[in-house]
């Protein structure tokens, strides 16, 4: 049997879903506080990965599906820690990362729809879609949370 009629996983996107899901999870862990509140911290900023990329688990979605996902919210948790631990915003509320945490639904709105998207013959091009519709995802819902619940500007 050659590995097509054994249908066995592309090692690509196992690479890939590895990174994306090691990428966050090393995020998460570096810009929590090394201290008492680590464990706390850490769980807020993964906890919204986790709950994606297991209902992707439980949908039985495609590996690149879950690549693309792992990887665009590892990327939107390193954005958001340059911005909010760089751009000042962490001097100014302490509130701010519930604006990281209310846009995962966007995230898992993406994840979903790429579920059902039409699968590509490349499964490269695939991963590239997933990304795209999960960051989609998180634009929008993060558009609609700075523009109506959360001031995320500054200032």
């Amino acid at each position: 049997m050659t590995p097509k009629e054994k249908k066995l996983p592309s090692p690509t996107h196992s690479w890939a879903a590895i990174v994306g899901l090691f990428w966050g999870l090393a995020i998460a862990a570096w810009i929590s506080p090394h201290d008492e509140y680590f464990l706390g911290n850490f769980t807020t900023f993964w906890l919204p990965h986790a709950a994606v990329l297991s209902i992707l688990l439980l949908l039985k979605a495609q590996r690149a599906v879950f690549a693309g996902a792992a990887i665009a919210m590892a990327l939107y948790l390193s954005l958001f820690s340059l911005w909010y631990f760089k751009g000042g915003a962490a001097d100014s509320t302490a509130m701010v990362w519930l604006g990281y945490f209310f846009s995962f639904p966007g995230a898992l709105i993406g994840a979903v729809l790429a579920i059902f998207t039409k699968s590509p013959t490349s499964r490269s091009i695939a991963v590239l879609i997933a990304f795209g519709w999960v960051a989609l995802g998180i634009a929008v819902n993060q558009t609609i949370i700075c523009s109506t619940v959360i001031y995320c500007l500054g200032g």
